[in-house]
């Protein structure tokens, strides 16, 4: 196959259509140019920062469904009493050698989700602190995944030109399932 281009565009010829490949170069003031040019072309390269930004936007996605995945497992209100829940456990866990607890510590939500349960509210308090860690530290793992593409992904822009076909192609899932073994551990 052999190409020419003229005024933009790109003509191509087969071995049988010989005769109008010549006559084009000839009188037509068509330029004869090589399959890889032809290809650059009709596929202009992507500046670097896009293709960086296209692979943060996989990664983030990844992220989120991850994120996701352990949170959709609680009703939207009942994660949004977390910091209260914590703030309540904490504190009653910082009386826990004190006998009996002083009637001007308050923890309302713990007293009521105890009560319903038919649970004591230190064992409540208790679980809660542990739940919490497990999603901290669940979060922190997925977080620190995130960002260590972050990383990559820059240094791979810092390297610029050279370093293209790597974040042309990069694989934002690489990684994640350090995540997933470190969590089932």
């Amino acid at each position: 196959m052999r190409f020419t281009v003229k005024d933009g565009q790109i003509y191509g010829y087969d071995e049988s259509q010989q005769a109008l490949y010549d006559s084009r170069i000839a009188h037509e003031g068509h330029e004869s140019i090589s399959e890889a040019d032809a290809l650059a072309i009709l596929n202009p390269s992507k500046p670097l920062q896009e293709l960086a930004s296209a692979a943060m936007v996989q990664v983030n996605a990844e992220y989120t469904k991850r994120m996701g995945a352990i949170a959709e497992v609680y009703p939207l209100h009942e994660r949004e009493s977390w910091p209260v829940q914590l703030q309540e456990a904490n504190l009653l866990l910082s009386y826990a050698d004190v006998a009996p607890i002083p009637e001007t510590v308050k923890t309302p939500w713990i007293d009521q989700c105890a009560h319903q349960r038919g649970m004591d509210r230190m064992e409540l308090a208790a679980r809660i602190v542990a739940k919490d860690e497990g999603y901290r530290t669940a979060s922190g793992f997925l977080s620190g995944v995130r960002q260590w593409h972050e990383d990559c992904i820059d240094l791979l822009l810092t390297l610029g030109e050279e370093a293209r076909d790597e974040l042309q192609a990069y694989d934002h899932l690489q990684g994640w399932e350090r995540a997933e073994e470190q969590l089932a551990t």
